[in-house]
């Protein structure tokens, strides 16, 4: 434990003390996101709920997974989509389409509309705009008002609900696993791999 916090402290920074109904709402956030990444075929590291730096929880992903990333296809990249808007997901699932609307999500949100970009306008990868490869669309500001880079954003922006749509399926599935998995995370503020497969269902394919 000693070697765990002094880890955490030197890479994020000092924990910040936070109420109950913040570090619940935390660890249902980042159980959405631990769950869709068990889905895509992974366990992560470990997930806490301690709020150090400019977060207030996180889910470090499997090493396995990071050393072996190289070229992605098509659905692991939905995937990794559905891994970043878990998140929102799941604080929409656990306090309605409004409630469950916070500020939280900001990073994963950007993250996840990056990737769909990619895949439109940089890795060919859906028909609506086919193989033309634009990415320089992404570094000027004076071609986001031009109609190929509103086409972009018209197909990620599908791309995003469709995975938002699919985020909370998967989600809405596996709720019992969930609200174990979060009421542990409460308790203990930090789970293990070994925790986190003991309370999965069986491991996807």
């Amino acid at each position: 434990k000693l070697l765990e916090e002094a880890f955490e402290a030197v890479k994020f920074g000092e924990a910040r003390p936070r109420d109950a109904a913040e570090v619940r709402r935390t660890a249902q956030h980042e159980g959405g996101h631990a769950l869709l990444y068990w889905l895509a075929g992974w366990c992560p590291s470990y997930v806490t709920v301690v709020s150090r730096g400019n977060h207030g929880g996180y889910m470090a992903r499997c090493a396995e997974e990071i050393e072996k990333r190289g070229c992605m296809t098509k659905e692991q990249l939905l995937a990794d989509i559905r891994v970043s808007l878990a998140g929102r997901a799941a604080e929409i699932m656990c306090y309605g389409p409004e409630a469950g609307l916070t500020t939280g999500a900001s990073a994963d949100l950007e993250n996840a509309t990056q990737q769909a970009r990619a895949m439109v306008c940089r890795y060919g990868m859906e028909d609506d705009f086919g193989l033309i490869v634009t990415p320089e669309l992404m570094k000027y500001e004076g071609a986001m008002s031009s109609p190929v880079y509103l086409k972009v954003n018209e197909i990620a922006g599908r791309i995003l609900r469709e995975q938002m749509s699919r985020t909370l399926e998967q989600l809405t599935q596996y709720r019992p696993a969930f609200d174990t998995m979060v009421d542990e995370l409460v308790a203990k503020e930090r789970l293990t791999a070994d925790d986190l497969r003991r309370i999965y269902p069986v491991k996807p394919a």
